[in-house]
């Protein structure tokens, strides 16, 4: 029954809009398919076409509930406009949704390949970069962009250099993510990651220096 419950999310969800009053609905859609992917002993191929779609929806869900563009300051996370209105009901599913994609990856790790693809985990870094430490993102919010990185880097091979190659070595160090830094440390082998000249970094840690000498 679960499976078959399973099959009509992953090919109805695609089809419905991400937004208005759909969303709650697209949400709790969302939380139900991957509980059951997580837990149920049938799932879907790496060849299903249709659990990659379903997986696509879940990350634009789950990515576009928040952005900076549309706070006063860029240098602060918020929830997107679409989301604000319902995000008393949506709120506890961004937070499962988040918690259970990463769990999903551990029973399920050819996924992981997938959702680096989307660029997510890229924008990610990228926009926390951006964001003020402490003050310009909820601890909560924080919390679960660092256990999703973390779940990412230990199920993918390549997903550690590649966040490295984006910035995460100066994110972490912003934000103090402490087990995230432990885990890509693991990954990349226990090497020292060699520092760049990349504007971006060299101005992290401008910025991190900057948010020390305030306290």
């Amino acid at each position: 029954v679960f499976f078959h419950i399973l099959k009509f999310v992953m090919n109805t969800l695609p089809s419905l809009e991400n937004n208005g009053e759909l969303l709650v609905l697209y949400g709790n859609l969302i939380v139900l398919g991957l509980l059951i992917l997580q837990k149920h002993s049938r799932r879907p191929k790496s060849t299903d076409y249709s659990i990659y779609r379903f997986i696509q929806a879940v990350v634009r869900f789950l990515w576009d509930a928040h952005n900076c563009e549309e706070a006063r300051e860029e240098e602060e996370l918020v929830v997107s406009t679409p989301y604000i209105e319902h995000w008393n009901d949506l709120e506890d599913l961004w937070y499962l949704g988040m918690q259970v994609l990463s769990n999903v990856m551990q029973v399920l790790p050819w996924l992981a390949d997938f959702i680096v693809d989307s660029g997510w985990a890229q924008e990610i870094v990228r926009t926390l970069f951006k964001v003020r430490p402490k003050t310009g993102i909820e601890r909560g919010t924080l919390s679960a962009f660092e256990d999703f990185l973390t779940a990412l880097v230990r199920t993918s091979p390549g997903c550690a250099i590649m966040l490295h190659e984006n910035g995460i070595n100066h994110v972490c160090k912003m934000h103090r993510m402490k087990e995230l830094t432990s885990t890509l440390n693991s990954e990349i082998g226990g090497k020292k990651w060699a520092s760049t000249s990349e504007p971006s970094e060299v101005e992290a840690d401008k910025k991190s220096s900057s948010e020390e000498s305030e306290k």
